[in-house]
């Protein structure tokens, strides 16, 4: 139950910063396979925020297509809250 509980606050918490986030991030140029992506917007503002930096090394793909996993989200959450790195 608290698990649950626990979930569902931090879906809260990320849609709604993402919706505040949107607004002011204008979709393009971050990464180059979410183009046309309806979720473009959202995703070049987690990016703008500094709460995603990709699926590559380089930073230029997203991989929109792939699931996240429970460490990506973790790390997401860190930085969206910005929480100091684990060990620090």
């Amino acid at each position: 139950m608290a698990n649950r509980v626990a979930r569902t606050i931090v879906i809260r918490v990320l849609l709604l910063f993402s919706l505040f986030a949107a607004a002011s991030a204008a979709p393009g140029g971050t990464f180059v396979d979410d183009d046309g992506s309806i979720h473009e917007s959202n995703i070049e503002a987690i990016a703008a925020a500094g709460i995603t930096k990709g699926c590559t090394p380089t930073g230029d793909r997203y991989c929109p297509g792939l699931a996240v996993r429970r460490g990506e989200m973790a790390a997401f959450l860190g930085r969206a809250l910005a929480l100091p790195p684990p060990g620090h």
